[in-house]
């Protein structure tokens, strides 16, 4: 086929289905990379910083519970001693909570990893915590205060250092989704424009060309006349 040989209505039809199809082409590949952007931003928010506050929370909980077992060597009261107690359990099951949805949700093998190495610090403190609380329960506050400072002190100091390694890996693998998702964005941008520029020329040699199609006839007939 010819191209120099066909109609106006030929060309034009040509040149605006390829602008069609780049213009299809840009949108295309803008729809993709947002929702790739979109997936990530959603990983970021929903799953990485969720996880986080799960792991401060159970920090948080841990303090408070310390703070508790501490009140029950100072207090007198039965009454409030049980008090103290009984909050313990409530803080505790909150903790659990937070451990569950950690256990349905991490998925990478360093991840577990850290999970696997937290919960065994976390049962070694338990079982300890326990035994503390049988002493109070007891009244052998002496016994209760010598295995705060001696024993369950030390394992608190364990069980906090696997949360705090799960919640470094957590903000490592989160800051690393935050810089691909800038990267993407770039990408997109860079991809977007070059798309469009190329469009332009295209237009621009489409214009060209139909114009020529349309003004050498004429010119041709200006000449003869």
């Amino acid at each position: 086929m010819n191209f120099t040989d066909m109609k106006i209505s030929s060309r034009l039809m040509l040149g605006f289905g390829i602008l069609t199809l780049l213009i299809a082409l840009m949108g295309g590949v803008s729809l993709v990379r947002t929702n790739h952007v979109a997936e990530a931003f959603d990983a970021v928010v929903h799953d990485r910083y969720a996880k986080i506050a799960a792991l401060n929370s159970i920090k948080d909980g841990m303090n408070q519970i310390a703070r508790l077992l501490r009140n029950t060597l100072i207090m007198s009261s039965p009454g409030d001693i049980k008090a103290q107690l009984d909050e313990v359990e409530v803080v505790r099951k909150g903790m659990a909570e937070h451990w569950n949805m950690l256990h349905a949700t991490v998925n990478s093998e360093k991840g577990k990893a850290l999970l696997a190495s937290a919960e065994e610090a976390r049962s070694a403190y338990v079982a300890v915590h326990q035994k503390f609380v049988g002493l109070i329960n007891a009244g052998r506050f002496d016994e209760a205060r010598a295995q705060l400072l001696g024993e369950l002190r030390p394992l608190q100091m364990a069980y906090f250092a696997g949360v705090d390694g799960m919640i470094a890996h957590q903000r490592a693998v989160m800051d690393e989704d935050a810089r691909q998702t800038a990267s993407d964005i770039v990408g997109m941008k860079t991809l977007i424009w070059l798309v469009g520029a190329l469009a332009v020329v295209i237009a621009v040699l489409m214009s060209v060309w139909i114009i020529r199609a349309i003004t050498r006839p004429l010119d041709q007939a200006v000449s003869i006349a």
